[in-house]
């Protein structure tokens, strides 16, 4: 399995653009040979990710739990504080306001619906939450056990995978042994593409050296003749100079001329004496391109046998790899048999025909496997990205709910402790004073009325003295005057207290009416007194 291993960590570094390629268009080289190599559920999703999505859908489930159970918490205080305001209501409401025209005036009944409605909602509110919190533990408890049906199935799955894998091992090997031996087949292949490549190669250096070598050759005989034809003059002008030993001038040509064609002719004789010795027929350009050629040839020499080690090597790896493929063949289970059977009944032409269908087809769904599970992880990996989003987007919101729902209910419960104190001082403010203090104040009230009712009873047998003497004016005219003095001067000190008493009574009137229910005499005691007391001033 080296193959594949190495396939797959080299095929992690290659560029998502290959998807678009085609299985035929990819067939180049061992390239795509390589990714046909892939096994069957080599790219997998980690085993951890379930477990974490799952990790933090629990979390979130729990901190929603934990906010619901907070909620309810203030939920149920503002139900009892809305049930304290209502009593307190209730209590207020027994009191009593009455109106100008003496009727009884309920001023706290919108506030007793309010906090009924109030009430209502918050019940309701916090059913909702109960229903909510006994949803999600549900979900929770669900979600621990399936996680154990969950390992138990991954156990099962993980057994199951074994004996398919144990199964296909012996399919998968032969498949693995055959690919192999098709990449040592290409690859042999590539070596005698090279050493071809390497031989014309070679044999265009050989051309040009070849063309060089005969321009050498042709200048060499051109230096020759051109050599000889020099020696030659120099050997008339020679002959010429002997034969005109003593004549100055000869045939229309001095000594002097003839010596110097001589010593040109010499050296050009030299000049090319010394080019064909050298052999510098050639110009440098040209020297140093077939220099460089014959270099050339050298290295190409050697890399030709270098290629033919390597071919030689990769034939006897080959043919050792079809003994030990027949060898295995002789060795494997009876069931395989007959389709080796039916393999060796075809043609050979028919068989690799076959085989070369075969393998192209699994080299194209190999391929078309990969480009599809490339493409689903990544839509897995995008949706999981955007499911994560979601969630968090979902929890936020919820915990934003819950967080303003606290804040109301918090406002709520504050709003019903206001009322609740302005309640209690709205009745010690009808009750007047404590209750200590309101029964001083009865005793108090007793106690005029006691005096009030002694003052009338004077005040009465008084009248009856003065209703006596008026029958007898003249004995008595003298003493009538001082008892009507001193009379008068009682009179306008019971006037005074009274007119005093009727304002305080009309204060507490309207306050205090249970307690005029309670003592109904002192009503009529004031009112037979100031009677009197207005029949008297008459």
């Amino acid at each position: 399995r080296s193959l594949n291993r190495t396939w797959t960590s080299r095929q992690g570094k290659l560029p998502l653009k290959e998807e678009s390629a085609t299985p035929g268009q990819t067939a180049y080289g061992n390239v795509a040979l390589e990714r046909s190599l892939q096994p069957t559920g080599t790219i997998k999703t980690p085993p951890n990710q379930s477990l974490m999505k799952k990790g933090v859908r629990t979390s979130i489930t729990e901190r929603r739990i934990h906010e619901l159970t907070v909620n309810m918490r203030l939920k149920e205080q503002l139900i009892k504080d809305l049930d304290r305001t209502d009593k307190e209501t209730r209590a207020v409401d027994g009191l009593g306001y009455h109106s100008d025209d003496g009727g009884q005036v309920n001023v706290l009944a919108p506030l007793s619906m309010q906090s009924q409605q109030v009430r209502a909602e918050a019940y309701r509110s916090l059913q909702h939450m109960r229903l909510q919190r006994a949803q999600l533990r549900r979900q929770l408890k669900e979600t621990g056990d399936g996680k154990e049906k969950n390992g138990e199935q991954s156990e099962k799955h993980l057994e199951k995978s074994d004996r398919t894998l144990s199964d296909r091992s012996w399919l998968d090997e032969e498949e693995e042994r055959a690919l192999q031996r098709r990449v040592k087949l290409q690859q042999l292949q590539e070596e005698f593409k090279r050493r071809e490549e390497v031989l014309l190669h070679r044999e265009a250096c050989l051309q040009q050296k070849n063309k060089l070598e005969v321009k050498k050759l042709q200048s060499s005989q051109a230096l020759s003749r051109d050599l000889v034809r020099v020696s030659m003059q120099l050997e008339s002008v020679e002959e010429r100079l002997q034969s005109s030993s003593g004549v100055e001038k000869a045939e229309g040509v001095t000594r002097e001329e003839l010596e110097e064609e001589r010593d040109l002719l010499k050296m050009k004789r030299d000049t090319l004496d010394a080019q064909l010795r050298d052999n510098r027929v050639l110009t440098a350009e040209e020297e140093h391109s077939l220099l460089q050629l014959e270099e050339a040839i050298e290295a190409l020499d050697a890399a030709l046998d270098f290629k033919n080690q390597s071919i030689e090597d990769k034939k006897q790896r080959l043919l050792d790899g079809d003994s030990f493929l027949h060898q295995s063949q002789s060795t494997e289970p009876a069931q395989h048999c007959d389709i080796y059977r039916k393999v060796k009944k075809l043609s050979p032409p028919e068989a690799l025909k076959l085989l070369v269908k075969y393998f192209n087809k699994v080299v194209c769904l190999r391929e078309a496997e990969r480009q599809l599970r490339l493409r689903c992880d990544e839509l897995e990996l995008h949706a999981r990205e955007q499911e994560m989003t979601l969630r968090e987007m979902e929890a936020t919101i919820q915990s934003l709910s819950l967080d303003a729902d606290r804040r109301i209910t918090q406002q709520h419960r504050d709003h019903q402790n206001n009322i609740q104190l302005l309640l209690q001082k709205l009745r010690e403010g009808v009750s007047g004073e404590p209750q200590q203090a309101l029964q001083d104040r009865l005793q108090y009230l007793e106690k005029e009325l006691f005096f009030y009712k002694s003052t009338s009873r004077q005040l009465k047998k008084k009248l009856k003295e003065v209703l006596g003497d008026a029958l007898h004016p003249e004995n008595h005219s003298s003493h009538t005057q001082e008892h009507r003095q001193m009379h008068n001067k009682q009179i306008r000190v019971s006037v005074n207290k009274s007119q005093a008493l009727s304002e305080e009574m009309k204060k507490t009137a309207c306050i205090a009416t249970s307690y005029t229910k309670i003592y109904p005499e002192q009503a009529d005691a004031r009112a037979h007194r100031d009677s009197s007391v207005d029949r008297v001033l008459q």
